[in-house]
């Protein structure tokens, strides 16, 4: 049957040498018949066979085609428990770089194969319940076995006697080290020692390993770099969770060797406190609660422990709020900057009922907005650098400069530095700024200019100095003096004289 004599099968019951035909070379089953006509041989019945290449099958049945030179087939077919295994580097002049050979291992419910015109197995079709390809090595090799493939239909192709991509379809499920996918459609293409080279999943596409998982359309999977790559659908994003934290973008890329993740398109993110305790470094909201994010690009480097916002980017928590061209945020050094028109919304904490709530229903936030903005969390409570009215701890400081403007309410200060104090508790305890400063309160009709002006959001109170400050009401009355102090938003102004000098008020009268 196997030999090359067109017309004068050599067939056993159980057994053909197939000598010469580069490809099956031993063939056994427990039944076979050879049909002339139709050029087929039909095996049943605990079928085995084996290529010269080392690769082998196992069926309950097995339909070949012979060619019509009769020297070689041009397909078999396989049904019934189908196993088997392809060899990678088996051939002569294929070995991989090293002298590593791999393998991959396949079963399924049924097979088809196709041949060359050497006789060597051109490609692999399997179907089941579902179709399965191992990747594997041979005992004695580096690295452990490899790539599990599960899916209703897997088809393989080979070059030169090995195996050079695979195609998934339908319930797609793959596995390897500690890494799991799926998907409805998988491509792999294969490396010469059998190794997989780049792995694309499509069509709601699943992935899990090492401690994120994500979701997308499409993910490519650069194996030689330990690049992922995942995308949306068009009007979708893809999106990576992990500790507890989630990115979305239209494309992700996570950087399995230097423990990173970029993101592109429209990103979001929602930042959580990590089970270390670790917790991202901002000055707004409470920072055991999680904190919100969005820009066109984000970037997180495990690593180094330092996250970057870039266009348009925005962190926020409830009412609170940071804006920024660019945001970076550093939790190694406890430090956040965010540059480039920045905006930051110190809303008050809100009460659900009480004297408490009473209180601050009236209080407006307090905005800042400068070119660039340097927040540095306190160090450990007991170094207290600066005294912190809250209690708690040293408070956090946020230093703000060129252009600055800070607001709240009918309140509005400018200057060319600012410099805000934070307490413990997360509430902004005061704002110092200096360098040509300017204030007005609208309600009240009251301007003024100074060196340096200390404002205490929480108490409505307002500290003005200067050689000497000045103060003007809505009916031009002009007070004047080293230091200003405003209570009560404009109710009142407390005046202390300058060393050694006097204060100076005038009057407008009015006319009669």
């Amino acid at each position: 049957l196997l030999g090359r004599s067109p017309g004068k099968p050599s067939l056993s019951p159980a057994k053909g040498t197939g000598e010469g035909t580069g490809g099956l070379s031993r063939l056994s089953a427990n039944s076979a018949a050879y049909r002339r006509d139709e050029a087929i041989v039909e095996l049943a019945g605990s079928v085995s066979g084996e290529s010269a290449a080392g690769n082998h099958i196992e069926t309950d049945r097995l339909v070949l085609k012979t060619r019509e030179e009769g020297n070689g087939f041009d397909w078999a077919r396989a049904e019934g428990h189908v196993r088997g295994t392809l060899q990678a580097g088996a051939l002569p002049g294929s070995n991989p770089p090293g002298g590593r050979k791999g393998t991959q291992s396949y079963s399924g419910d049924r097979a088809g194969l196709l041949f060359a015109a050497d006789g060597s197995i051109r490609s692999l079709s399997l179907a089941g319940s579902p179709a399965a390809v191992d990747e594997a090595v041979l005992p004695g090799a580096s690295p452990a076995p490899g790539r599990k493939l599960r899916a209703d239909s897997i088809e393989v192709a080979l070059e030169g006697g090995r195996a050079k991509t695979a195609r998934a379809q339908g319930s797609v499920r793959i596995e390897s080290e500690g890494n799991r996918g799926e998907s409805d459609q998988a491509t792999l293409a294969l490396s010469p020692s059998g190794e997989v080279q780049t792995l694309e999943l499509a069509g709601s596409v699943r992935i899990e390993g090492e401690g994120r998982s994500g979701r997308a359309d499409r993910a490519v999977e650069v194996a030689d770099r330990g690049l992922w790559i995942l995308t949306g659908a068009p009007g979708r994003s893809a999106t990576v969770e992990g500790d507890g934290s989630r990115v979305s973008a239209a494309r992700i890329e996570i950087d399995q060797r230097r423990k990173g993740l970029s993101a592109d398109g429209n990103a979001r993110a929602l930042l959580t406190p990590r089970k270390t305790g670790d917790r991202p470094a901002t000055p707004i909201g409470d920072s055991s609660r999680p904190i919100f994010a969005k820009a066109v690009r984000m970037t997180f480097d495990d690593t180094s422990r330092v996250a970057t916002f870039s266009g348009g980017a925005t962190l926020w928590q409830d009412a609170s709020s940071v804006f920024g061209n660019d945001i970076t945020l550093n939790d190694h050094e406890r430090t956040l900057v965010a540059v480039g028109k920045t905006r930051t919304v110190f809303s008050p904490a809100r009460e659900s009922s009480g004297k408490a709530a009473a209180e601050r229903k009236d209080r407006s936030p307090s905005v800042i907005t400068a070119h660039r903005l340097l927040y540095r969390e306190s160090a450990a409570p007991g170094n207290r650098e600066t005294p912190s009215t809250s209690g708690g701890g040293a408070p956090s400081i946020a230093v703000f400069e060129v252009s600055v403007v800070a607001a709240s309410g009918t309140w509005r200060a400018t200057g060319e530095k600012a410099t805000a104090w934070i307490g413990a508790d997360r509430k902004l305890e005061r704002v110092e700024m200096s360098g040509n400063v300017a204030f007005s309160d609208s309600k009240e009709g009251r301007s003024g200019q100074g060196e340096k002006i200390t404002d205490w959001p929480g108490e409505g109170r307002t500290v003005l100095e200067g050689s000497p400050a000045w103060v003007l009401d809505r009916d031009g009355n002009r007070i004047t003096g080293a230091t200003l102090t405003i209570g009560k938003r404009g109710g009142s102004v407390e005046v202390t004289a300058p060393e050694g000098g006097r204060t100076q008020t005038i009057h407008k009268t009015r006319g009669r």
